[in-house]
């Protein structure tokens, strides 16, 4: 069983009914998207004719994470996205383009004569 989140690692199968290595995604009733997200899920497998039991359990379990006490944003601890398993890099902040900068960018590449263009002193 792969987690998402290293620290979840702990949480394991003991009767092995996840195959080694199947990533599994666990959602907290303190996640202020979790409820929905179950929710969704539930008419999702209703819509593909899954196991009404099955149904109707993430339904039930979606009221209660609503009545959860606490509700906040997902977070991760503090680790470098390394130690999370993100190896891809991402450009430094200053590497990274916005829409202003690509927009200033196509003004002043459209400001420029060209050598074809009238008035550009080449004949």
């Amino acid at each position: 069983m792969i987690h998402l989140r290293k620290d979840y690692e702990r949480i394991q199968d003991p009767e092995n009914k996840i195959p080694e290595g199947e990533p599994v995604f666990l959602l907290r009733a303190q996640d202020i998207v979790a409820a929905k997200t179950v929710r969704h899920w539930a008419y999702l497998n209703e819509a593909e004719d899954g196991d009404p039991k099955l149904t109707r359990g993430a339904f039930e379990c979606a009221k209660k994470m609503e009545a959860w006490p606490v509700h906040k944003l997902a977070d991760l601890p503090e680790e470098s996205a390394e130690q999370q398993g993100d190896t891809e890099e991402k450009p430094e902040q200053s590497e990274q383009k916005t829409d202003e900068d690509q927009q200033q960018e196509d003004s002043e590449q459209k400001a420029k004569p060209t050598e074809s263009s009238p008035g550009s002193g080449v004949s």
